[in-house]
């Protein structure tokens, strides 16, 4: 009788690896309690761009999947038996990494799987609409739009030239002001802008 037992429950083992076994990665996963979900990867990596990738299932059970970041979107968030699943990364516009985790949980709740899920930084940029500002001899006031997805600062080493700001973080439209000028000769100067990785300058 004890024998007929260890029979039965080996024959159960090699139905479930059978079932597993169809063209999958080393890393599969599979579930206890007679129910089984594969998944072909353990983690996805994706650029700072938006992307898509694939994740292949193979289960013979019902499943849903969740995740609680709206930067990831899921092609079908619940199911029954082998599916292929569509994860897509929206574009990153921060300048440091992220990750998240899609769980797959079974009907009963009894089992959960966790993939993770890493995007890259977002690459840093700084842009200006302007390279020159000319001011008349009686001063007044220019713009300069800064494009930026970082911290960046603004300087100008000249009292007769006034910054409504001179650091930020993101994009900004800076108020540049010139004092009226009381000699009768050309006066110049320049403004820099940088961030951590970038240096521009604006002359006046």
């Amino acid at each position: 009788m004890r024998s007929n037992i260890v029979k039965i429950w080996l024959l159960l083992g090699l139905i479930l690896l059978a079932s597993c076994g169809k063209d999958l990665p080393d890393n599969a996963k599979n579930w206890t309690a007679g129910k089984y979900l594969c998944v072909s990867a353990t983690d996805l990596s994706f650029d700072e761009l938006s992307s898509t990738q694939t994740l292949r299932i193979v289960s013979n059970t019902r499943w849903r999947i969740s995740c609680n970041d709206n930067w990831i979107s899921l092609s079908q968030e619940s199911g029954t038996g082998d599916a292929v699943i569509s994860v897509t990364a929206m574009t990153n516009e921060i300048t440091s990494s992220r990750q998240s985790y899609i769980v797959f949980t079974s009907d009963d709740n009894k089992n959960k799987e966790s993939i993770r899920i890493v995007q890259n930084a977002a690459k840093k940029y700084l842009t200006l609409d302007v390279s020159n500002i000319v001011f008349s001899g009686d001063g007044g006031t220019e713009s300069i739009t800064v494009k930026c997805n970082s911290l960046w600062t603004a300087s100008c080493d000249v009292d007769w030239i006034s910054l409504s700001s001179r650091s930020g973080s993101g994009d900004a439209n800076i108020t540049v002001k010139a004092i009226a000028n009381p000699n009768t000769t050309t006066r110049q100067t320049t403004i820099t802008f940088s961030d951590s990785e970038t240096i521009l300058k604006v002359s006046v």
